[in-house]
C-alpha cells in the first residue's frame, strides 16, 4: 500500500510541476522583433558578461569573460559561407554584421564568438558550404574535430 501512495504522490508532484510551467513563456527581443519560447524548454538564462581585455594577446583575441567561474576567451573568427546561407548567418549573428562578397558564390564575415562545441557542431552541419579562414588556432580545432569524426567511421 505504501508503494502505491508513493507513486501517486510522485505523479501528483509531476502534474503540479507541469501545471506551473504551462502557459508560461520567456519573451525576448532580437532586432526589434519579439519572440517567445515555452518556459519548460528554457535551461538557463545568462546575462551578458563584461569582456575584459588582456594585454599582449594576439589581435584576434578580444578578451576574456567569466562564465560560471570559468575563464572563456572571446575571439574574432573569420568565416566564408556559400551565398545561399545568408539567412542562416543573419539568424545566428544578427543584422549588425559586415558581410563581404567573395566572388559569385561566397561571402565572408568576421564574428566575435566563444568557440564552443556547440558552435563547431553548427559549422559542421553546413559541410563544405562553410570554411573557417582565421585564426589558425580555430582552423586547427575544426580540422581536428573533422579528423576525430572521420576516425569514428573509418573502416
Amino acid at each position: 500500500m505504501a508503494e502505491t501512495t508513493t507513486k501517486t504522490q510522485a505523479m501528483s508532484v509531476n502534474s503540479l510541476e507541469e501545471d506551473t510551467l504551462s502557459n508560461k513563456y520567456l519573451i525576448f527581443y532580437l532586432d526589434n522583433q519579439q519572440y517567445a519560447i515555452a518556459i519548460q524548454y528554457v535551461i538557463d538564462i545568462i546575462n551578458v558578461q563584461p569582456v575584459t581585455r588582456v594585454p599582449s594577446c594576439p589581435e584576434f583575441v578580444r578578451g576574456i569573460t567569466n562564465l560560471r567561474g570559468k575563464v572563456i576567451p572571446i575571439i574574432d573568427v573569420r568565416l566564408r559561407f556559400a551565398n545561399r546561407l545568408i539567412g542562416v548567418v543573419i539568424d545566428r549573428f544578427g543584422r549588425d554584421i559586415i558581410i563581404h562578397r567573395q566572388g559569385e558564390e561566397h561571402f565572408t564575415l568576421t564574428v566575435r564568438i566563444v568557440v564552443s562545441p556547440q558552435f563547431l557542431a553548427w559549422l559542421y552541419g553546413f559541410g563544405g558550404e562553410v570554411q573557417v579562414l582565421a585564426p589558425p588556432a580555430v582552423v586547427r580545432q575544426v580540422q581536428d574535430g573533422i579528423r576525430a569524426l572521420a576516425g569514428v567511421y573509418a573502416e
